[in-house]
């Protein structure tokens, strides 16, 4: 048997830890949970394997409900130390046989990198709003000034603002990290908005490393 728990990232532990006395022997366990590393913490079972599907959308629901949703995406799987090798094997199975793309990566590993691909674009989506709501209240032609690009950088703002609070909490260290870096990046584009070269030569590398990150991802 497969247990899969799909609540937000705080209750993941806990949960487990009820369930396990109801669990038939050699019952396989797993989770979709966004951060990893506070999971791997707070479980200490052979047959817990931690995965973190990265598909779907800002909606929720049955509605929003997709069957073909895991068919071509990348689905992390993060064994802890003492993961049995049947259990890996068995979630492993479990995902590919949704048509997903297998990656396995240590917990660690998996939240810093989330952090900066996931739950930073989060947070910025979410300043976002706030900035052109400030805007909004000074000018209300604003919000009828809101195009693709705007539309496009804020939709994952439509999340559930509990899972998302739930999940930077429990990643808050490599998300600090995230943020940091970027608040330095935006002081240097800040710095060169009297100089067209250097503007010029933000957008060139930002564009030359998009392309790169998106054919790195379809090898």
């Amino acid at each position: 048997d497969i247990v899969v728990l799909c609540p937000t990232v705080d209750v993941i532990v806990p949960l487990f830890k009820k369930i396990l006395p109801a669990l038939k022997p050699g019952c396989v366990v797993t989770d979709a949970g966004s951060v990893k590393s506070s999971i791997a913490r707070g479980i200490n079972n052979r047959n817990f394997v931690g995965a973190h599907p990265l598909a779907g959308s800002e909606k929720t629901g049955v509605g929003s409900a997709d069957r073909d949703l895991y068919k071509g995406a990348t689905v992390v799987i993060t064994p802890l130390k003492d993961t049995s090798t049947a259990a890996l094997k068995t979630i492993s199975a479990m995902w590919k046989k949704t048509g997903a793309n297998i990656v396995l990566l240590s917990p660690e590993a998996h939240d810093k990198m989330v952090a900066v691909t996931s739950h930073l674009p989060h947070v910025l989506a979410g300043a976002l709003n706030l900035v052109a709501g400030r805007a909004n209240a000074v000018n209300k032609v604003t919000s009828e000034l809101i195009a693709g690009s705007f539309r496009d950088m804020t939709r994952i703002t439509d999340s559930d603002p509990d899972s998302w609070a739930a999940i930077c909490y429990a990643n808050m260290l490599e998300l600090n990290h995230a943020i940091n870096e970027y608040i330095e990046i935006l002081k240097k584009v800040k710095a060169g908005l009297n100089s067209p070269k250097k503007l010029q030569s933000f957008f060139s590398q930002s564009k030359s490393i998009r392309c790169r990150l998106f054919e790195s991802g379809r090898k």
